[in-house]
C-alpha cells in the first residue's frame, strides 16, 4: 500500500489557507489541494508491504510526542521562478525536525525506505500545471507574503495516512494516530 506519516491540519485552518490560491488564478493553471487532504508530509513511504507498514507503526509507537506548535509566515514555492511545481505555505518548528530526525533515525536502523528530499515543513497550497505569466509570478508571492498574518497552530499528534491515486485525485484514510 501506498503510505506517508503527516500532520494533519485542523479543518478551519485548511479551509481558511486554501482561499490563497485563489490568489494565483489569473497567473497559472493549478490543481489546488482539497482543504480536507491539507497536512504536513513527514516521511513519505510510497508502494509498502504490510509488514513494512506493521514496521512503521512501531516506529510512531516508540515517540515520545509532546503537543507542539509550527509557526506559519508567508508562502513559497519548490522548482524555479520560471517554472515553480508547488505553491505552499512555509511552516517552522524545531520540535517537529527533532521529530522527524528521530524518527529518520529509527527507519534507517530498520531497513525502510523513504523518500529522502531534504526535510522542509511546509503545507501545499497548489500544484501548478502551467505558468502564464513568469514576471507576475514572485510579484504575486511577494503580495501575498506582504500581507500574510503568521500563525502559530498547535498540534498533538501524527498519522500514518494510506493513499489511493484516482482519476479525481488522491483519496486518504488514516492508518494509525500516534498522539501526544
Amino acid at each position: 500500500m501506498r503510505c506517508f506519516v503527516a500532520v494533519k491540519i485542523p479543518t478551519a485552518l485548511a479551509r481558511r489557507v486554501s482561499g490563497l490560491s485563489d490568489e494565483f488564478e489569473e497567473i497559472m493553471h493549478f490543481r489546488r489541494v482539497k482543504a480536507e487532504n491539507m497536512h504536513i508530509t513527514l516521511f513519505f513511504f510510497g508502494e509498502q508491504r504490510e509488514t513494512v507498514v506493521e514496521d512503521i507503526k512501531k516506529v510512531m509507537d516508540n515517540v515520545t510526542l509532546s503537543p507542539f506548535e509550527i509557526l506559519f509566515d508567508g508562502v513559497g514555492f519548490f522548482g524555479s521562478r520560471n517554472s515553480p511545481k508547488v505553491v505552499f505555505l512555509k511552516g517552522h518548528s524545531d520540535y517537529l525536525r527533532q521529530v522527524h530526525r528521530h524518527m529518520k533515525n529509527e527507519f534507517d536502523k530498520l531497513g525502510i525506505s523513504f523518500d529522502e528530499k531534504p526535510f522542509r515543513i511546509h503545507l501545499t497550497l497548489l500544484r501548478v500545471k502551467k505558468l502564464y505569466d513568469k514576471d507576475a509570478f514572485l510579484d504575486k508571492i511577494n503580495k501575498v507574503n506582504k500581507f500574510f498574518q503568521k500563525e502559530r497552530v498547535e498540534f498533538d499528534a501524527i498519522h500514518l495516512i494510506k493513499s489511493s491515486l484516482t482519476s479525481k485525485g488522491p483519496v486518504y484514510e488514516t492508518l494509525y494516530n500516534k498522539k501526544a
